[in-house]
């Protein structure tokens, strides 16, 4: 059976999609019996080595009414991709 390009692209691009989540930041979310409140955005300006970039945080509210953020991280020194 002989593939035509388009169904290999087709396939590259599934692979590609599908791959995609594992290298993405991780979500935001909070722990258990806590609700998101907001995110927060920092934006890394750019560099040789990198474009801008944003990087967030959670925001977290406790049953009690207490809202904790995340610690920022850090900007990356080279491209994340």
């Amino acid at each position: 059976m002989t593939m035509t390009r388009a169904r290999t692209f087709q396939i590259a691009a599934a692979l590609v999609v599908l791959a995609a989540p594992a290298s993405a930041t991780p979500p935001l979310k909070c722990g258990a019996s806590q609700t998101l409140v907001r995110i927060e955005d920092k934006e890394c300006p750019p560099n040789p080595r990198r474009p801008a970039f944003i990087v967030q945080r959670a925001c977290c509210m406790n049953k009690d009414g207490h809202v904790h953020c995340d610690h920022m991280p850090h900007c990356p020194r080279v491209s994340p991709s």
